[in-house]
This record gives structure tokens, C-alpha cells and sequence, in this order.
């Protein structure tokens, strides 16, 4: 095959749209495959001769935005272009070329739409926070409510492209609803008049799905309604054909509902009108509007902290009552383009509001996020000494963090000084210190930044871990009692694979909290799941690992996690293991006392497994004490384990509240001495191996 044959089968086969055409005449020389393809030109068909614009766009003269002017041989002219026929977004590249003497337009055209689609979607979603925010923004402009409501309904109404925006509140005491607040376009009659002590009859079927659904959807009111009832006759009377509505809701009734007649647009995405129920209340009460202004203008959505405004909002006061003195700490978080770009802004997030918990932990007020990674804190009145040591405590406390690398800058001033400057200052130091990091190998080093750490996160994120279930039978009824929640990984085969293949590597590199926080979540959600199929609830066990168990606010985040999915913390019981007797007494103690305050059971797990360190249990209350299956495999044949076994779980019986739970039990033999024994509760093969959630379900809940 000729060299020349190569070259033509190569772009013939290229993904892009390739095409040659005649300057001068705009007529086409040459199209490789994927460009047929794209226009439907069957290979069979000669294209060769005809126009450009006619083949390619369905015009009829050349293209207003043609390029041939605009083109040379020496270098690729590249612009954007939509193709209206194909629908899709390209990223084109054009040159000159000569074919037998002839000028000619080579153009390479590379789908974008994809692209092209997620910005317009940023760009959708940017448009839709900013409209939020500019009706935060409205209802604390105007002192008259009356008048910012109906600015909001404006606004609300503008943004869906309808015909008339408003707001009904209801009067369960006297069973109706009326017409509160009204926003019309040009040219649509006021309705509010008309709309006065409706009986609240009229909207049952509205209240039904509010319940149901929360906000909904009208596409077709001749569909939806029939045309003889009352709820039909006053939509159509008003010209409605179509609308949306979303409930007010006051400590959980609703209260009323904020709606939008005749939408054409954005009509696939009712956050807005949502998110805007949350501003207008019950009787519009004046106060809490402006409360819920002042935390959207004032506050970062994402972090808690003050925005941008409130910091200069601060910063001028500052500026015209000079406090004695002040500090102020400028923050950065490293490289987290990097990580956003490499692990997602979910991730990048999360950073973000640890970043502020941290700062939190150290400064009582006066903290901003200013931007994207950077952070403020500025503490008047402090005295130097004060300053220094807050300072070092936020150093401290970094480095117990295992994901957070931040750049600190720091600077102190007595007097009346400029607080611009001053700052300014403090960001120099920070920027000075982040080039440190940049320089050092720290990127490598710190864990948020580790393969490792990341490759877990994403696995996690990938589904590539799940959670069984394995039964625990109370003894001396037969009867389940609770289970234990089992984790496993799953491998590119779909194998499982066990705990003892990857825990022990995820605890040394001190990574083990990810897996430790999915388990326990993924239990609110099966918690969660029953809960709401009316199914019976039990305890569910889950494990802890000693690094886990000694993470800075472990409990807060184990609390945090169950309160978001409601559920009770009894319900949760967590098994340590008797390596955390490795931890100081006054840690441990102080650990399991506030998971025990905050209503969780606690279990001492692989009794026996090592050499067992009885002292605990005497510094210790724990619920349940779980005799390690290295034991339970001995019971049979061997009297010193059956004398062991005996005596734990008597003494056991004398400790108060603590049971004992048998692991491993796999034969009948094992179980009728563990019953012999009183053991409380067994686990193990006997009854059940580890098993999905819907076996589960359907083996011991239905």
C-alpha cells in the first residue's frame, strides 16, 4: 500500500468530521467517512461539486461567518461553531491547502456537545443561584414586606417565564385560602381581589400531592382537572392552562403555597420555587424573612462562615472604630484546583467545610471564606501573647487533620492601624508559606493528596464496597435480636472480598475513617429503608477501628451522620476492639462515656482474640462483651477454652447491663454448650453466614 493510500485511510477512519472545499466556488472536493456519516451521505452518492453551505448547513448562500478570508497555509485558524442540522457543537480548525494548484479549505471539525452541554448546565445553575440570591437580596432591601414580596414574585415569575406570580395562604380555622401577595406581567388582569376565603375544599387534591410530592407541575389543566369541577372552573376562568406551586410549610403543616400560572420555561426544574418557600412563612412573619436574608447575603452557603460582604461589612466597621489592637490570620487551602479538576468539586467540598470546622474550633466570630480556597479570621481586642497561641492551636489541630492542608499567614498590631494593610500583610505571609509547600514534597506526603487515600474515596464513591448482614439470635428464644453490619469490597470480577485482605493497609496508611463512615451510613439508610416500608427496626452493629475511634470529633461526625438520616441513636451499636485498651485510660474513657451519653450502645469486640486485658472492663461499662470465634473453635475439644468461656460470661452476668455475645458459632454442638452456658446472644454460620440486605429482609423481617 502506498504512502499516500495510508494517509487517506487514516483520516478516512478519524473520528472528526474531515472535509476539503473549493475556495472560490465553496463547492466540496473531499469527505472522509465520519462526515458521510454525520450528514447522511451514502457512500455510494457523489457529493463531490456541490456547495459547502447547501451540504453542510442547508443554506442556499455561503455561510455569514465563512472563514475562507480569515484562513492561510502556514497555521490552523480554531473557533466554536453549533451545526444546526446535526444539533451538535464543534470546535473547528481551518486551513489553506493546495490540491493541483488549486486553493482549497481544509476544515476538521471535532464534537464538543458534550462540553458544550455541561457549561450551558454551569451556566443554568449559576443563573438559578444568582436569581436565589437576588430574591434574598430583595426581601431585605425593602423595609415594606408588602412591597419586597411582590418584588420576589417578580423576579420568581421572570425566571419561569409565566404570566402571573403569586402566594396563597391558608386559614384552617375558618377552611379557607386567599390570595395574599400577586405579581402580573403586561397585559394579565389582577386576580388577588377574586380570590379571597375560597373554600379550602377546592385545593384537597393540591394538599394531597404537596404531601406527596412537595411542589408540582401542571403541564395540561383540561387534563389534570374535569371541566365540571370547582377547581377547574376558577383556573380556566382566570385563562390558566398551565402552573406550578410549591407548599409554604410552618413546624411541619403547610401553611399556604407560592405559585406560577402559564410557565414556559425552566419548567423541568422546580428548585427555585422551592428553595424560595423556605424565605416565606406562615404570616409572613417580617423578622424571619429578614433572618433568612441576612444568612444568604451575609453567610457562605457551603461553609457556614461569612461570606464576602460580610467581611467587608466588618472590615469597614473595623475601619471607623478602630479596636486597641488585632489579629488576623489569612488562610489558603492547598491545591485545591488540583483537586477539584482530579477527584471531583464534591471532594473539593468537602475540604472546604472542614477547613471551617477547624477555623471554628479556634476563632469564636469574625471568619470568612473570601474566596474560592481562602479564608479569614480577624480577632480585635486580643493581645499579642493570645493571638499567638490561637494561632498555634490552629497549627495544632492541623496536624491531627488527615485530608486538610492549608497555607497560614498570621500578623499582629497594637493601635489604630490600617486593617487593609494589615491583612494584605497576613496574606503575603500565607503565600509565602504555601510557595514552601509548593516547593517541599508536602503535596506527596500529606494524605488528602496520597494515591492511596484518593483511590479509596473513589472506590467508595464507585460503589466498589458493600455492606451484608449477619444475623444475632437471642439464645434463649431462637429469635433475632439485632445484626451486624459486615463490610466488603468488591473487585473488578464483582468478587467479594473480606476485611482481613485491605483493613490492616487502610490502617496503617490511616485512611480507614472513609470505610468506617460508609458503613455506618450506609446502616442509617437500611435503617432508614425499613423505617419507611413499616418494617420492624433492630439494632445494627458496626465496627470502629482504633484510628478511626481516635479521629479528632469522631462522635460529632458519627452523631451528624445518623441525626441527617433520623435515626435514633440506640439503634446504632458500635463495636471497639481490644486493641483500643492501647489508647490512655482518660482518652477511652472519655471517648466511650459521650458515645454513651449521646444514646448509643457499645461493644467490646474480639474478646479473647489477643491477650485479653481485663482491666478494661473494670474502667469500662460496656453493653455487650463479643467472645472472639478463635475461642468458640476450641469449645469442643478442649476443656480450657470451655472453663474460659464459662467464666466470661459469668462474670459477665455480675457486671450490670453487659451481655455476652458467642462469634463464629458454626455447629449445634457450639451452640447447645453456649446455651448451657446462658450465653445472651449468638452470631455465627449456625444460623446464618453474612448476607445481603434483601436477603436479610426477607429472611427475618417480612
Amino acid at each position: 500500500m502506498e504512502y499516500d493510500e495510508i494517509c487517506s485511510l487514516i483520516i478516512n477512519e478519524m473520528d472528526n468530521l474531515i472535509y476539503i472545499s473549493d475556495v472560490d466556488k465553496y463547492e466540496l472536493i473531499y469527505m472522509n467517512k465520519t462526515a458521510r456519516e454525520s450528514f447522511n451521505i451514502d457512500e455510494k452518492e457523489d457529493y463531490r461539486g456541490k456547495k459547502c453551505y447547501k451540504v453542510l448547513r442547508g443554506l442556499d448562500s455561503p455561510c455569514e461567518f465563512c472563514t475562507n478570508k480569515l484562513i492561510n497555509e502556514d497555521s490552523f485558524y480554531t473557533w466554536e461553531s453549533f451545526n444546526p442540522l446535526l444539533g451538535e457543537y464543534f470546535i473547528v480548525r481551518d486551513k489553506v491547502v493546495n490540491i493541483d494548484g488549486k486553493k482549497a479549505r481544509l476544515e476538521i471539525a471535532t464534537d464538543i456537545t458534550q462540553k458544550e452541554s455541561e457549561k450551558r448546565k454551569l451556566e443554568y445553575e449559576l443563573y438559578k443561584e444568582e436569581t436565589i440570591v437576588n430574591c434574598a437580596r430583595t426581601l431585605s432591601g425593602d423595609r415594606n414586606i408588602q412591597a419586597a414580596i411582590n418584588k420576589l414574585l417578580e423576579i420568581v415569575c421572570g425566571f419561569y417565564n409565566g404570566s402571573r406570580a403569586y402566594i396563597f395562604e391558608i386559614d384552617y380555622e375558618n377552611k379557607v385560602f386567599s390570595n395574599t401577595y400577586e405579581y402580573c406581567t403586561k397585559n394579565v388582569t389582577e386576580e388577588i381581589d377574586n380570590l379571597q376565603n375560597l373554600p379550602i375544599t377546592l385545593i384537597d387534591d393540591w394538599l394531597y400531592q404537596f404531601n406527596k410530592e412537595g411542589e408540582f407541575y401542571i403541564s395540561a389543566l383540561g387534563e389534570k382537572y374535569d371541566k365540571n369541577s370547582p377547581a377547574y372552573k376558577i383556573l380556566s376562568s382566570q385563562g390558566i392552562d398551565s402552573l406550578i406551586a410549591a407548599p409554604l410549610i410552618k413546624d411541619g403543616q403547610i401553611t399556604g403555597f407560592l405559585g406560577v400560572d402559564d410557565p414556559k420555561k425552566n419548567i423541568n426544574d422546580l428548585t427555585l420555587i422551592k428553595t424560595l418557600t423556605y424565605f416565606i412563612m406562615n404570616d409572613v412573619d417580617k423578622e424571619k424573612l429578614l433572618n433568612t436574608l441576612n444568612k444568604m447575603s451575609y453567610y457562605d452557603a457551603l461553609t457556614d462562615l461569612g461570606n464576602r460582604n460580610h467581611y467587608i461589612n466588618v472590615v469597614e466597621h473595623f475601619n471607623e472604630n478602630p479596636p486597641e489592637n488585632i489579629g488576623t490570620v489569612y488562610i489558603d487551602v492547598n491545591g485545591l484546583k488540583l483537586i477539584n479538576d482530579s477527584y471531583g468539586h464534591d471532594y473539593g467540598d468537602i475540604l472546604l467545610k472542614q477547613t471551617a470546622e477547624l477555623l471554628k474550633k479556634v476563632y469564636d466570630k469574625h471568619i470568612f471564606r473570601v474566596g474560592g480556597d481562602e479564608f479569614v479570621a480577624l480577632c480585635p481586642n486580643i493581645e499579642k501573647h493570645e493571638f499567638e497561641k490561637s494561632v498555634s492551636r490552629l497549627r495544632h489541630l492541623l496536624k491531627k487533620e488527615e485530608e486538610i492542608n492549608i497555607s497560614i499567614g498570621a500578623v499582629w498590631d497594637k493601635g489604630k492601624t490600617e486593617l487593609e494593610k494589615l491583612i494584605k500583610n497576613a496574606d503575603n505571609l500565607m503565600y509565602l508559606e504555601k510557595q514552601s509547600y509548593y516547593k517541599s514534597n508536602l503535596v506527596k506526603e500529606h494524605n488528602y493528596r496520597s494515591e492511596v487515600s484518593k483511590k479509596l474515596i473513589r472506590e467508595i464513591a464507585n460503589n466498589k464496597f458493600t455492606v451484608l448482614l449477619q444475623p444475632q439470635i437471642e439464645t434463649s428464644t431462637g429469635k433475632i435480636s439485632g445484626a451486624e453490619a459486615l463490610v466488603r469490597k468488591i473487585d473488578d470480577d464483582g468478587n467479594l472480598i473480606t476485611p482481613d485482605k485491605f483493613i490492616s493497609s487502610y490502617e496503617a496508611k490511616n485512611i480507614i475513617r472513609h470505610v468506617d463512615l460508609f458503613v455506618l451510613e450506609s446502616v442509617c439508610k437500611i435503617l432508614d429503608k425499613w423505617r419507611s416500608e413499616n418494617k420492624p427496626l433492630i439494632a445494627i452493629s458496626i465496627n470502629l477501628s482504633r484510628v478511626t475511634v481516635m479521629e479528632y470529633n469522631i462522635i460529632d461526625k458519627i452523631c451528624a451522620i445518623c441525626d441527617h438520616y433520623d435515626i435514633p441513636h440506640n439503634f446504632i451499636n458500635i463495636e471497639v476492639t481490644e486493641s483500643i485498651s492501647k489508647m490512655s485510660d482518660a482518652v477511652l474513657f472519655e471517648i466511650i462515656e459521650r458515645l454513651r451519653k449521646e444514646g448509643f450502645t457499645i461493644s467490646l469486640d474480639d474478646f479473647g482474640s489477643d491477650y485479653s486485658n481485663l482491666s478494661i472492663l473494670t474502667k469500662i461499662e460496656f453493653d455487650n462483651l463479643k467472645i472472639d470465634k478463635s475461642i468458640i473453635d476450641n469449645i469442643n475439644n478442649n476443656p480450657n477454652a470451655r472453663i474460659i468461656i464459662e467464666h466470661v460470661i459469668d462474670m459477665c452476668k455480675h457486671i450490670e447491663k453487659t451481655k455476652t455475645v458467642a462469634e463464629g458459632v458454626e455447629t449445634k454442638e457450639q451452640f447447645d454448650m453456649l446455651e448451657n452456658y446462658k450465653c445472651d446472644f449468638i452470631q455465627g454460620y449456625y444460623f446464618s453466614k453474612p448476607i445481603t440486605v434483601e436477603e436479610f429482609e426477607n429472611k427475618y423481617l417480612d
